[in-house]
């Protein structure tokens, strides 16, 4: 009896254990569940998950208010912005375009504001005539214009402000038929070009019709600028004898290197380079005294042109030829007297005229002056200045008949720009 007492409680103690042990297994995989969703719960539930990415230690990375931005955990700093997409770099898909080039060209700035209006090109007559716009080329390429003139003349090319040569020559020539004038390998990206005519009126007229270039020309031109010079003049404007063989032909003058354009270029300014060689107030044809009408009187002088844009500055170098040439210096008075008439009637009574003389003899200085006098006995408000120039360093007669060298055109330079800057610049 004693042992069958035994023997069940030995049981009974063994079924203890087993259920002790199995209900402690029971409990271990809950404790374990609620370990992990200590670690990693962000506010919601199992049964209500979020639609944002799972980065809540990152705050740069995208917010529930834009959920379909993506996931970029490693650069958190940098998401993307598909609706801005980043300039693309050069060189890019090489697409050459030709713009035929006219009064209405979108994008040009015509440079030289006195000139004749022709159907199918931009004409380019006078001292630094021109045309200049903002360009972006795809590639490292050649920009191309065609231009024709009714004689040998030169032309030079500027890039972002740099003259651009032709190999090793500073000059492009453009001769009676269609002419290719092409800047070489310049490079891809954003330029502002520019084209100008650097030979005078009375040698040769001419017009560019075209450009090529792989890429496009904007739209918007070239801002004007706030001050606009007009020079009335002789083959001193227009830089006669500053390069070449002095042959008396074409290729001796270089209008880019005379005063007129390079104080221009010193202060900023638009310019319109008036310029006969050869011609004067009253001697030659065309001449001042019945030309200063004409936008190009070697074209046309059927009508006036239209001083669309009134100058601020009128420079007035005229008399060298009158008097070498014997003209009759009452008449050349008269004219003179005329001609600021004509000044102040087209570019308004707040126009500030200077006269010069000097750069090559000193003979006329009197009859300006007179011409100066008398017609401010009528105008006594007109603003008139006068300047004698330094006299030409170049011996006279042939073949450069004492014009004035470039580094004469330096000291012409700085002092007609220090007057205007003392006289006019400094009151406004």
């Amino acid at each position: 009896m004693k042992k069958m007492t035994l023997s069940l409680f030995m049981v009974l103690c063994v079924l203890l254990l087993s259920v002790l042990t199995a209900c402690q297994g029971a409990t271990e995989p809950e404790a374990v569940t609620e370990a992990v969703s200590d670690e990693t719960t962000t506010g919601t539930t199992a049964a209500e998950p979020d639609d944002t990415p799972n980065t809540p230690d990152e705050p740069n990375q995208p917010t529930p208010e834009k959920p379909n931005e993506p996931n970029t955990p490693n650069e958190p700093n940098t998401p993307e912005q598909p609706n801005e997409p980043a300039e693309p770099s050069y060189p890019r898909p090489s697409e050459l375009r030709t713009y035929e080039l006219n009064e209405e060209t979108a994008g040009i700035k015509i440079l030289g504001e006195r000139h004749l209006k022709v159907d199918g090109c931009i004409t380019m007559d006078w001292t630094g005539a021109g045309i200049e716009f903002n360009a972006d080329l795809n590639t490292e390429s050649n920009v191309s214009f065609v231009a024709k003139s009714n004689a040998l003349c030169y032309f030079k090319a500027y890039v972002d402000g740099l003259l651009w040569k032709n190999g090793t020559s500073n000059y492009f020539t453009v001769g009676t038929n269609d002419t290719s004038i092409e800047l070489k390998d310049v490079p891809a990206g954003k330029h502002v070009i520019r084209l100008i005519k650097a030979t005078g009126y009375t040698i040769a007229q001419a017009s560019v019709s075209s450009v090529t270039l792989d890429g496009t020309i904007s739209e918007t031109a070239p801002a004007k600028k706030d001050l606009y010079i007009e020079y009335l003049g002789d083959s001193i404007c227009c830089g006669w004898g500053i390069i070449g063989g002095h042959t008396g032909n074409w290729a001796d003058q270089d209008g880019t290197l005379a005063y007129p354009y390079l104080v221009s270029q010193r202060l900023g300014a638009d310019y319109s380079i008036t310029a006969l060689s050869g011609k004067g107030m009253v001697v030659g044809t065309p001449n001042f005294k019945d030309n200063y009408l004409h936008a190009s009187p070697l074209r046309s002088t059927e009508e006036e042109y239209d001083f669309a844009r009134q100058a601020d500055i009128v420079v007035i170098n005229l008399g060298t030829n009158d008097v070498g040439q014997h003209a009759n210096m009452a008449t050349y008075r008269e004219a003179y007297v005329a001609l600021l008439g004509q000044i102040f009637e087209k570019h308004g009574e707040d126009c500030v005229v200077y006269c010069l003389w000097g750069a090559m003899g000193d003979g006329f200085s009197y009859h300006v002056n007179t011409a100066i006098s008398t017609y401010k006995q009528s105008n006594p408000k007109a603003k008139i200045y006068t300047l004698q120039l330094e006299g030409s360093s170049v011996p006279g007669g042939a073949p450069s008949w004492g014009h004035p060298s470039r580094e004469d055109n330096m000291k012409h330079t700085i002092a007609l720009e220090a007057l205007i800057t003392e006289t006019y610049l400094s009151k406004q």
